[in-house]
């Protein structure tokens, strides 16, 4: 309902007031309010939180100038987007990603500095369901100066 009205209708959506979190600046996830075609979704950004970072992110595809246009298959009122039917969408164009992880260097411990860690990466790609995936490196054991993935 609500990817049929964002086509025809400017829509801001604000963290939930009556929700205690709310109260201390925790954030809600903005993806989902992306993925149905919100233009404006409100966020606090007393928290450099998940969901603030995502935002920051999410808007570094147009060089951070503040607005990123809505996917063309998200602006026809007639047909609205269904994301629970996206991969039979003839709209959509799958992409492939393929990333990798190099090396990482001076990682430290967060509760005791004086010792090794054994580091790895964690990488999500987050979306609409078809598109969330999370995949994780290997451990590097006891080398948060240099670690190296190959």
């Amino acid at each position: 309902v609500l990817v049929g009205y964002s086509t025809r209708i400017l829509t801001r959506v604000y963290p939930n007031p009556v929700n205690p979190k709310s109260w201390v600046s925790a954030n809600y996830s903005p993806v989902k309010a992306w993925t149905c075609g919100v233009q404006c979704a409100a966020l606090n950004f007393q928290t450099f939180d998940i969901p603030l970072q995502l935002n920051e992110a999410f808007f570094q595809q147009n060089g951070g100038h503040g607005y990123v246009l809505k996917p063309s298959y998200m602006c026809d009122p007639k047909k609205p987007f269904d994301f629970n039917r996206a991969l039979s969408d003839r709209r959509m164009r799958p992409i492939s990603l393929k990333l990798a992880i190099i090396s990482g260097q001076h990682f430290q411990n967060q509760k005791n500095h004086s010792t090794t860690i054994d580091p790895f990466v964690v990488i999500q790609i987050i979306g609409i369901p078809t598109d969330k995936k999370a995949a994780i490196t290997s451990v590097v054991h006891e080398n948060g100066f240099n670690p190296i993935w190959n």
